[in-house]
């Protein structure tokens, strides 16, 4: 009898068919197939190499001897073929999941012989591992998830033998990036920098460096950045931004601190004070130092104000302000000081003048220049001695071709600072007079008239510059009314017979000059010394002989306008004039409100 083969898939089969002999004793044997009509193997053995699962089925083992009368005797035994084989697990895709969420994936299989299935999860690299069920759960997944996965399937075979297939998984975990954090990084000037951070996140980062809003650099698809400073100075003390972005939820920020050593540097290098008796002495100076600066105050000879107070303040990492302060003045408390501030890297001096305060008018600006361009004009002074009391300054511009004018007030920032405003929607190929008036409670002291040509609309590069130019003898005396300097205290009448000149002849004199020159130039001009004979005394009289030197007709009613206008207030009516002004920084081009001081210099900001 031939009893059920259960057989592994790939193995060979060999079954051997036996029987009993009839009469006559010669027998012969054959296997055929029940669902394979055209199935057949001779002989008593049945063999299979290689047997595959579309083997499986019922084979027929047929014996048969042959009579003497030609007809044949058989017989047949039926077996079972069973050919066991393992489940085959379906092909598992890359799963790429945020941080934080849960993830579930179902591993799904083609059923083995026999079909019952187990399914359980493993984990590459970790061998402790294991999730049973054919769902892998993985809640509020981590970065450290990410890894590769194995569904196997297996079933069980009738021998004790198990098949088992396996599909492996990618689980992805991407995350936000987040920078590296260090400690500020020290280092003297003029040695190399680099600022290295390293990014983690996944996918890797696109990074930018930032010095406040200013972009520095950018580097894509990196997982450390670098950032270079070949020379650093002590102004690249700072805290530089950097930004980590890979799209995934927010962006990663770090401050990156780096401090460079240097010795101080102060914001001035001399300072003026004028006191009295009963006003007490203060003064301030701010330095940008690393480290913290050590200072004394001495006087010339080297020996000490006892009296005086200080303190230091930090403004920032090296950033200070050294105060100084003395209730009570006496005669021993004027004269030249020195304020030495020193630390590990050098030493810097500033000189301190304390002289008795001279009460009066203030002292004339200095330095003017004057820069003409089309419909713009740019202009500079540097403030004198206040007097004694708080000053303001005011720069008139006249237009020479329609008598307009206008004024601006700019507030004092010191002694000896430079001060600046661009000036806009001048006329193109217009000559126009700037006066910058330095005014206090004692009076007010004008700079000479500087004259300045816009130049043609069509002109290639060229700029009229004129430093310190005198102007004619009419325009004088127009802003000189402005600026209320031939405001008394008392009333005066003046009656002004006026010349008929050419007015063209002077004009045409002034021609020939280039539109650039130097004080000392203008100094030398004539004019130069009508404008010391106006300045030097406030005789009402000399307004009427100067004007009658050089004027015309024209010139008459211009001086007879800005004479009437000459009690209003300049600045309040600005909007009023006919040339609008528009005041701006020099450095950064922004416009800025009506009585805002504009410097050239803001090294030392807070």
């Amino acid at each position: 009898m031939l009893s059920q083969q259960d057989i592994l898939e790939g193995r060979n089969l060999s079954v051997t068919c036996k029987a009993t002999p009839g009469n006559p004793s010669l027998t012969t044997f054959y296997w055929t197939k029940v669902d394979i009509q055209g199935f057949r193997q001779n002989g008593a053995t049945l063999h299979i190499p290689n047997i595959q699962r579309n083997s499986s089925g019922t084979y027929r083992c047929t014996a048969e001897n042959s009579y003497s009368n030609g007809e044949k005797g058989t017989h047949n035994q039926s077996m079972v073929v069973n050919v066991l084989y393992p489940p085959v697990v379906n092909t598992l895709f890359q799963q790429d999941i945020i941080e934080g969420r849960d993830l579930s994936v179902n591993c799904t299989a083609t059923p083995g012989n026999p079909s019952s299935t187990a399914f359980y999860w493993t984990k590459v690299d970790n061998s402790g591992f294991r999730q049973n069920g054919p769902t892998l759960q993985l809640l509020n997944i981590q970065r450290n998830s990410s890894r590769t996965y194995i569904c196997i399937a297996e079933n069980m075979y009738s021998n004790g033998n198990k098949g088992t297939d396996n599909q492996s998984m990618v689980v992805n975990v991407i995350y936000q990036p987040a920078i590296e954090n260090r400690q500020l990084q020290i280092v003297n000037e003029s040695e190399t920098v680099i600022l290295t951070r390293n990014i983690s996140g996944n996918p890797v980062s696109n990074v930018s460096w930032f010095n406040k809003t200013e972009l520095l650099k950018t580097e894509t698809s990196v997982t450390t950045t670098s950032f270079f400073i070949e020379r650093p100075t002590c102004s690249d003390t700072q805290n530089f931004t950097l930004v980590a972005s890979n799209g995934v939820g927010s962006n990663a920020t770090a401050v990156v601190e780096l401090i460079v050593n240097c010795k101080p540097i102060p914001d001035k290098t001399n300072i003026t004070l004028g006191v009295t008796f009963t006003t007490g002495i203060e003064f301030s100076i701010k330095i940008i130092a690393y480290p913290v600066p050590q200072y004394e105050l001495v006087y010339e000879n080297g020996t000490r104000n006892n009296q005086m107070l200080n303190n230091i303040t930090r403004n920032a990492v090296n950033n200070f302000t050294v105060y100084y302060r003395q209730v009570v003045v006496d005669q021993s408390s004027f004269g030249l000081y020195y304020l030495t501030m020193r630390n590990l890297f050098g030493e810097s001096t500033v000189t301190v003048n304390v002289i008795e305060q001279r009460t009066g008018r203030p002292e004339t600006p200095r330095s003017i220049a004057v820069v003409c361009e089309i419909t713009q004009a740019r202009i500079q002074w540097i403030s004198s001695f206040n007097g004694g009391d708080q000053q303001y300054f005011t720069v008139v511009i006249l237009n020479f071709q329609d008598g307009t004018n206008i004024s601006y007030r700019f507030h004092d920032k010191g002694e000896n600072e430079l001060h600046a405003a661009h000036i806009s929607n001048l006329q193109p190929l217009v000559t126009y007079w700037f006066v910058v008036s330095a005014k206090n409670s004692y009076g007010s002291s004008p700079s000479e008239i500087t004259r300045c040509k816009t130049v043609q609309e069509k002109a290639s590069s060229k700029t009229g510059m004129v430093v310190g130019s005198v102007g004619g003898a009419l325009v004088l005396i127009t802003i000189v009314l402005i600026l209320g300097i031939v405001h008394r205290r008392f009333t005066c009448i003046c009656k002004i017979a006026l010349e008929n000149k050419d007015r063209n002849t002077t004009v045409a004199a002034n021609k020939d000059k280039s539109n650039y020159s130097t004080i000392q130039e203008q100094q030398e001009h004539s004019e130069r010394n009508m404008y010391d004979a106006l300045t030097s005394t406030e005789n009402a009289n000399q307004y009427e002989d100067i004007l009658k030197k050089d004027n015309n007709g024209y010139d008459e009613k211009l001086y007879e306008k800005l004479q009437s206008s000459a009690d209003k207030d300049n600045e309040a009516s600005s909007s009023k004039r006919r040339i609008p002004l528009k005041i701006k920084d020099l450095k950064d081009d922004k416009f800025v409100t009506q009585n805002t001081e504009e410097y050239a210099n803001t090294s030392f900001m807070e």
